[in-house]
């Protein structure tokens, strides 16, 4: 049971075998070192990944992407010259009170000429004029200036449904708008040239040029769900996203989503950057969470190519906030939950402060 220690055994004599007379001491030396290069190579190297990794998790975004719009219905917010109607020299009055809440954007809905404006202001008849009650269009160029000194970019409302009833086929070439190519003195005549090209486009194409040029900086095509069956709806709606650019958002209402037929859908999503979701609370909290979970895990977070959402609690079309939640106070509390949602938030002028709807049983305002 004695266990006999183990041999290393040798066929030939040690002294034979050719590594015998390696120069083993310096063979251990030099591979010490090596190991111990590698090692604080790949130390470095972690250090360094380390070091560029980005300080933040944010990626790359526009300025409407996680930002704050704010709808204003021009005709009651503001009155500078005392006749009883809001106009664009009030918002300009008002800069200053738009900067301190921290909007980066400004959506002006319902500025154009129509019959018996403001009550009737969906009558519109041109998407190229201004209702005259509002101002003229100097009185726009100095409200943009004034909001772009303060880093507001200015929105607009166009009433695609049912001004246009029907899409055009534009066969005219259509050219990304560059503001310092337009404002450039050196290019007048080109410039010229192009306007006469572009009075050969459809009504909408003239329209998003004509506003351009007043330095717009997008656009809320609304009613355009209404155009989905119509054969040039996707030609039309690449060649609106293609005249705007990459830095100006096109907003469409989340039924031009919810209705779109399949085969144009990824048209749709890959040429619109926000879609307006209006978010309903009447029903409770429950129903709210619901809502909000159905867009969370639905189509437009399944891919980060997707368009950002555009959150609303509720605009020109809809009763006050605060009427709807019969307390002012609840306004904030869901505004700051609007404020936390993924996407980009949109308030209806007045929300902010808890404005409420104003009675008029006796139609004493007429």
């Amino acid at each position: 049971g004695k266990v006999q220690p183990l041999q290393l055994t040798f066929k030939k004599p040690p002294e034979d075998y050719f590594f015998m007379s390696w120069n083993w001491p310096l063979i251990r030396k030099i591979a010490l070192w090596i190991f111990l290069s590698g090692l604080i190579a790949m130390v470095a190297l972690v250090v360094a990944m380390v070091s560029s990794l980005p300080k933040t998790c944010n990626p790359p975004t526009q300025w409407y992407q996680g930002s704050v719009i704010y709808e204003i219905f021009p005709a009651s917010f503001s009155d500078s010259n005392h006749d009883g109607i809001g106009d664009l020299g009030g918002i300009t009055v008002r800069a200053d009170y738009l900067s301190s809440l921290g909007v980066k954007g400004v959506r002006l809905n319902s500025i154009f000429a129509a019959e018996h404006y403001p009550e009737h202001y969906e009558n519109i008849t041109s998407l190229t004029s201004l209702a005259k009650e509002l101002g003229t269009l100097n009185d726009f160029k100095i409200l943009v200036d004034a909001l772009r000194l303060r880093n507001i970019s200015v929105l607009l409302d166009l009433p695609v449904w049912p001004v246009v009833e029907k899409l055009k086929d534009d066969t005219v070439e259509v050219h990304q708008f560059n503001e310092v190519e337009y404002n450039s003195p050196s290019v007048e005549f080109l410039k010229s040239a192009s306007l006469i090209k572009e009075s050969q486009h459809d009504e909408i194409t003239q329209a998003l040029y004509f506003w351009l040029e007043h330095k717009v900086d997008g656009f809320y095509l609304k009613g355009l769900e209404h155009h989905l069956e119509d054969v040039h709806f996707v030609s039309s709606i690449r060649r609106w996203k293609k005249v705007l650019g990459p830095d100006r958002p096109l907003i469409v209402n989340y039924n031009v989503v919810k209705n779109c037929p399949k085969g144009i859908l990824n048209t749709v999503l890959a040429n619109v950057d926000l879609i307006d979701v209006q978010l309903n609370m009447e029903e409770g909290t429950e129903s709210f969470a619901k809502q909000i979970d159905s867009f969370l895990n639905g189509t437009l977070f399944s891919k980060g190519s997707m368009p950002w959402i555009h959150w609303n609690l509720g605009n020109v079309d809809t009763p006050r906030l605060a009427n709807r939640l019969y307390h002012s106070n609840a306004t904030l509390g869901v505004t700051l939950l609007q404020l936390m949602l993924p996407g980009t938030a949109s308030i209806f002028y007045g929300d902010e402060i808890g404005l409420k709807q104003i009675s008029d049983p006796h139609d004493d305002y007429n």
